[in-house]
């Protein structure tokens, strides 16, 4: 029997009964709310927004979430070659440095940078939870009463899957994912 934990974000009546079906149908048989992210202010959230959403930023956007996800480590720091960075991530590693996010400076190897995230919640952010954000604020302004789950962790025997966003309109349940890579 599938089973919604009560820390599904107190999931009223009717969408519990539609996303007990919608789990079972896809073979998980548990999901847990994640982690939410609230570290960053609103404003502070607008201000990236309004940087990544102007004019072709995906290749930026993309070496960022890369070099995001490989900064994993205590000292939340990665090394790029100089030759590697697309044209528009030096300008987005700028306005993140004016942003006190990053510092960018020379490496010890020739040719490289050194990319320092500020903190864990920093490197989080640009590791694609703002695509979560940014689409889930969308939401809200084109669907205003309706309530959006984000970062739900489904779980079956063998594995387990992060479910961006989660919402339920005229009894339908809709599962967006937010890739930023």
């Amino acid at each position: 029997k599938p089973r919604v934990t009560k820390s599904i974000l107190n999931l009223d009546l009717s969408e519990k009964h539609f996303f007990n079906h919608y789990i079972k149908a896809h073979g998980f048989n548990s999901v847990q709310s994640g982690e939410q992210y609230r570290y960053l202010s609103e404003g502070q959230q607008e201000a990236f927004f309004a940087r990544v959403m102007t004019g072709d930023m995906s290749k930026a956007i993309f070496a960022l979430n890369g070099l995001s996800a490989n900064a994993r480590n205590k000292t939340l720091t990665i090394e790029i070659e100089k030759k590697f960075i697309p044209e528009k991530l030096n300008s987005l590693l700028d306005v993140l440095t004016d942003f006190g996010w990053v510092e960018v400076k020379k490496a010890q190897n020739e040719g490289h940078l050194s990319l320092a995230y500020r903190d864990e919640d920093i490197r989080r952010f640009l590791n694609g939870i703002w695509l979560e954000l940014y689409v889930e604020k969308q939401l809200k302004a084109i669907l205003p009463s309706v309530r959006i789950y984000r970062g739900l962790k489904a779980e079956a025997q063998r594995y387990s899957n992060e479910l961006d966003l989660v919402f339920f309109y005229e009894n339908k349940v809709y599962v967006l994912p937010a890739l930023s890579r």
